[in-house]
């Protein structure tokens, strides 16, 4: 894992009307543990509930999957006495092995204990009714996949303090009324790249940002092809990069402010 960036294996539900679509009633299960506000009511502190947007129709899958298993485990009696306890203790078991191959970075098991898991979630919807629906059709309601992340704005902030202030400068004159979003490293290298700046001064940055616009497309491919540890070797020779980037700018003979204004205006 990379200073600055991080490699994360997720489960992503792309589109959360047709989940619950598929899952109308294990849903509205749910959502009873919630207040409107979307913050779990104050039914045990041995619940530790993901949060709920009031204004989504489903937290997402593995969160709604979560969400049953640990009412299966510590508040058996708030479920509908229809739910099979035998599918239950299987959704437990697929959920906990979800959360290892996405820890692990393990894509294939990850997609395996994610289809196992969609289906425990298909039996539990089925179970509840008299006449059990037809089998869903269309796309998989979840996918796994590989992202990026600048998990630590304060961590960028830190290693690039002259550029992250240049940026912070720019969103301000562009924005004057609104607060300048946190800093992230993408939006940092977009920054770079289109920022105006003296000539002798965009020279010196001409070679670290052309590895780090090559550096961003190999990360971007290893995210696309599902491979965290490719993507994690390519943000931590992004992490180098930027690094390199700011001593570019610190290396300046002026002061502080001094630097900002000749090398960004």
């Amino acid at each position: 894992m990379g200073n600055i960036l991080q490699i994360r294996l997720i489960c992503a539900t792309p589109n959360l009307e047709a989940a619950r679509a598929r899952w109308p009633r294990l849903c509205a299960q749910a959502r009873d543990l919630y207040a409107p506000d979307g913050e779990a009511k104050d039914v045990t502190n041995d619940l530790f509930l993901p949060h709920w947007a009031p204004e989504l129709p489903m937290p997402g899958v593995r969160e709604l999957a979560e969400i049953l298993r640990q009412l299966a485990l510590i508040l058996p009696q708030r479920l509908d006495d229809r739910l099979s306890r035998a599918q239950l203790d299987s959704l437990t078991q697929n959920a906990e092995r979800l959360g290892d191959a996405l820890g692990g970075w393990k894509t294939d098991e990850a997609a395996a204990a994610l289809t196992r898991l969609t289906e425990d979630l298909d039996a539990l919807e089925a179970g509840l009714y008299k006449t059990p629906p037809p089998p869903p059709a269309g796309p998989a309601p979840a996918e796994i996949r590989t992202t990026a992340v600048t998990w630590s704005p304060q961590r960028l902030e830190k290693t690039c303090p002259l550029l992250c202030a240049a940026m912070y400068d720019a969103d301000r004159r562009e924005h004057p009324d609104e607060t300048p979003p946190p800093p992230d490293a993408m939006r940092l290298l977009d920054f770079l790249r289109q920022a105006e700046c003296a000539p002798e001064v965009r020279e010196r940055l001409k070679a670290p940002l052309a590895r780090a616009e090559a550096c961003r497309a190999a990360l971007d491919k290893a995210l696309h092809d599902g491979d965290p540890r490719a993507a994690n070797r390519h943000s931590n020779d992004m992490d180098d990069i930027l690094e390199e980037l700011e001593d570019v700018a610190s290396c300046r003979p002026a002061g502080r402010k001094g630097i900002l204004r000749r090398l960004f205006g």
